[in-house]
């Protein structure tokens, strides 16, 4: 890669806008040449204002090497070709620890990293520069590089000697890695001329990119044109809104439209055939999986794989080998080091996010509530090309610890309390853990840690090429540009109705993008939409606003740190709500210092695994119906996918998800709060009205089993949000031009999740953001949950809904036809069976 990179750098103005020595002597060292012209830029940006360290670092980054050269065009008379910016920063806890001010800073630094593993991140930004028409014009590729470094603890006489040497002073997070500093570190995990201060891969990979790729030439027109237009107007042919998971991965499919996605159609590792087997031995077969177990003390045991069966010459078990061989889960010697082939990106496509980063909103709501692991297993991810490349990634990474195994015994102490999920049988557990290779194929069906799940998204954007991808900036509104009559070609408005030529985008700010496909996969642009009990607005006093949150309203005030909604000790919290957010409400509270904590919620408490279905669902072991609708796997989606009325794909939509219920882990983690009297559970209860004392600051509430009153400071709401895509602003134009009927404030989006015949503008699940981390009941979920089903806004609906988008799209631009809708049907169920719906 250098040496194709540097031949295209040969007499190019390449220039470093860093005055750091460290950063000067990496790149001397591998010849390359360059000019060092040290940033003017006064670094007064907010660190309150940025979610995540890597992007303060990250703009920090882009606005010092924007300032040397606009410098050095305006006043040296000189314009670089590339220049080079670069900011570093290091980070614990969510803080950002720069260059100490004086000693005492100093020791406040390096006592905090005493013992503990940090990170360390650089922000990096690519300036190219040209001239047009006299004005300057730039294109900046922005990205950032962690590396996690361990330290050893420090004594205080090995603290001070340090910080007596003077090492410290000119250093992020007052060490330095590659000399004294060098001597306190036990681990480091990443890049370490990161730490130095300049990822020299990351960098050079960037420009390999940038100045190798041969599809370039065909983006070429298009990109000068939107350089030459600046910041006020750009044209592309899909634009997406949003940058969390949803996004992700259909970028990622857009971007390599010569690749083939995983494909479901040949089945899934047991999910078809144990539904049959399961048949074949009587129907429903034995004890029911689930069911309501009353008592005290109830338990729920998981077995333990056992038995013998025959086996393969390698050692599997012969009912396992066709299974894993159609997910594609068998060891291939061949693909072993392969790459996923980068198809001809033949389409312009913009990312556009508030943050400017991948996943911000996605980390400040796992940080906020402290959700320590997905709910999703690890066969569900962001990937669309290889199911495997979590569990690679992990074992690659040496993290398989990361990987939660499924609990295997569970205590349920609430009388009221439902757990309908079986855990894995022996049969399962065979074919997870089969032959010898139970350490590497266990790893499917487990947990992922929030940690190694957001490193693997990083992994995804760096191997697929997509960290310059997202635009900062806010949409204010979408306007639908209608062709002439007569015109607009391609297929839509067949029906003689209008036809969208493009969108006209307005960002915050006044630029606009004129996009011919649109892609929301953003969360609602109203926070009225959150469900809020009425008896909040009967309240007659006034309150502070912080004693009573929603929460949503608490994701945004905590920003990262519980501390910022709960700072006091000893205080007493109510919680409301019966879902996995009012569980981590829940243990963040006494986390925070909490005294007692009183959980409301209007049902039984009801433990469930997964967010669509349990265990026994998932793998369709029993079959069972409820109220008409087959909830075991594979029947279900037939009969979902079957139907074609909105209202009753509701009804199924409702049924398969039961209202809000926990996860065994996070009632495992209360159950102790339970018994230690530190948490009451009130099941079958609701807050009935709610009074606020100025006097003695605090809250009077009164419940409704028995008119049992409350007293205590903070109310805490985990009540869900509704949409309604009447009351969107941002589809206000939209649904003007193309009225769709509407169910309950849902659109009727055709098949491709598409809005309308004629009007691209697709719509994603992830369209509730905050779904995604499962802060909302099932009323949270987005309009594509009619079309897609009830996972629709979990990760393995994230990518069934950008297989078609991305599908329909590039079909759109070869102008292929469709297939007909009995064989769309059959797709969808191979695909989301496939998924694991979970």
């Amino acid at each position: 890669m250098l040496k194709p990179v540097a031949s295209k750098l040969t007499g190019k103005c390449v220039v470093l806008a860093s005055a750091s020595p460290r950063r000067r002597d990496i790149l001397t060292n591998i010849g390359l040449k360059f000019e060092v012209v040290p940033s003017w830029y006064s670094e007064d940006l907010s660190k309150a204002e940025y979610p995540a360290p890597y992007a303060y670092a990250t703009e920090t980054a882009v606005r010092k090497a924007l300032e040397v050269a606009k410098r050095m065009h305006e006043r040296h008379q000189k314009t670089p070709d590339l220049v080079i910016g670069a900011d570093t920063v290091v980070a614990i806890d969510g803080d950002i620890l720069e260059k100490p001010a004086d000693k005492p800073d100093a020791y406040r630094m390096l006592s905090r990293l005493s013992g503990r593993e940090h990170s360390v991140f650089t922000g990096v930004a690519l300036v190219e520069c040209c001239v047009c028409e006299g004005k300057l014009q730039t294109s900046v590729v922005q990205f950032h590089e962690e590396t996690r470094v361990k330290f050893a603890e420090l004594s205080e006489e090995l603290l001070w000697d340090y910080i007596d040497s003077g090492e410290p002073m000119d250093k992020a997070g007052g060490y330095g890695i590659q000399a004294l500093g060098g001597m306190f570190v036990e681990s480091i995990h990443g890049d370490f001329l990161n730490v130095v201060g300049l990822p020299l891969h990351h960098i050079f990979r960037k420009l390999g990119e940038h100045y190798i790729d041969e599809a370039a030439t065909e983006r070429e027109p298009r990109r000068r044109a939107n350089a030459a237009m600046g910041d006020s107007e750009r044209d592309v042919d899909v634009l997406i809104v949003g940058s969390g998971p949803h996004a992700l991965t259909l970028l990622t499919l857009l971007r390599n439209p010569g690749s083939r996605p995983w494909d479901s159609l040949s089945g899934l590792f047991g999910g078809l055939k144990l539904s049959a087997a399961a048949k074949g031995r009587g129907g429903s077969g034995g004890r029911r999986a689930g069911g309501r177990r009353r008592g005290p003390g109830a338990v729920k045991e998981m077995e333990e794989a056992g038995g013998s069966r025959g086996t393969a010459a390698d050692g599997r078990s012969e009912e396992v080998e066709p299974a894993l061989a159609s997910l594609g889960l068998e060891e291939k010697a061949a693909e072993d080091g392969e790459e996923t082939p980068l198809g001809p990106q033949l389409l312009e496509v913009m990312v556009v996010d508030t943050y400017g980063q991948w996943l911000v909103q996605w980390d400040k709501q796992f940080t906020a509530l402290n959700i320590p692991h997905l709910r999703s297993h690890a066969l569900v991810h962001t990937d669309p090309f290889d199911k495997r490349a979590l569990q690679v990634f992990a074992t690659q990474q040496r993290r398989e610890g990361e990987l939660r195994a499924l609990p295997r015994r569970l205590h349920i102490l609430d009388e009221n309390a439902f757990f309908n999920d079986g855990r894995v049988g022996k049969r399962e557990r065979r074919l997870l853990s089969a032959g010898g290779c139970a350490r590497q194929n266990e790893l499917y069906f487990t947990l992922p840690s929030t940690r190694l799940f957001r490193d693997f998204f990083t992994h995804q954007i760096e191997h697929y090429s997509l960290a310059g991808a997202v635009t900062a900036g806010t949409v204010d509104a979408i306007l639908p540009v209608l062709a002439a009559a007569g015109g607009g070609g391609g297929d839509g408005g067949g029906d003689g109705g209008p036809i969208v030529d493009y969108f006209q985008v307005t960002l915050k700010g006044g630029s606009t993008v004129r996009a011919h496909h649109v892609v929301l996969a953003a969360g609602p642009t109203r926070a009225a939409m959150a469900v809020v009990p009425d008896w909040v607005s009967s309240i007659g006093e006034r309150f502070p606003e912080d004693r009573l949150l929603h929460t949503t309203e608490f994701i945004s005030r905590a920003g990262g740190s519980v501390a910022n909604v709960v700072s006091e000790p000893d205080e007493h919290v109510l919680v409301v709500g019966g879902g996995l957010s009012s569980a981590h409400m829940v243990l963040l509270a006494v986390e925070a210092g909490a005294s007692s904590v009183t959980w409301v919620m209007r049902k039984h408490l009801q433990v469930k695994q997964f967010d669509v279905g349990d265990v026994e669902t998932l793998v369709g072991r029993y079959a069972h119906r409820e109220h008409g609708v087959r909830l075991d796997g594979l029947p279900f989606l037939r009969q979902f996918y079957a139907e074609r009325g909105p209202r009753r794909r509701l009804d199924m939509i409702r049924q398969a998800r039961k209202g809000g219920a926990v996860t065994p882990e996070a009632y495992g983690q209360i159950r102790p709060l339970i018994e230690a009297g530190i948490v009451s559970l009130r099941a079958y209860c609701q807050v009935e009205s709610a009074s606020w004392s100025y006097k003695e600051q605090r809250w009077r509430v009164v419940l409704s089993t028995g008119k049992e009153t409350w007293s205590g400071d903070r109310i805490w709401l985990a009540t869900g949000c509704k949409l309604d895509v009447a009351q969107d602003p941002l589809l206000a134009n939209v649904l003007r031009h193309f009225p769709v009927p509407l169910v309950e404030g849902w659109p009727a989006i055709d098949d491709d999740l598409r809005w309308a015949t004629g009007c691209e503008l697709y719509l994603m699940g992830q369209y509730a953001a905050l779904k995604v981390t499962n802060l909302c009941n099932w009323m949270a979920q987005v309009w594509t949950s009619i079309k897609v089903g009830p996972h629709a806004v979990n990760l393995a609906g994230g990518q069934a809904a950008s297989a078609r988008i991305a599908k329909a799209i590039l079909q759109k631009h070869r102008e292929e036809q469709q297939e007909d809708s009995s064989s769309r049907a059959q797709e969808f169920i191979d695909h989301m069976h496939g998924l694991m719906w979970c």
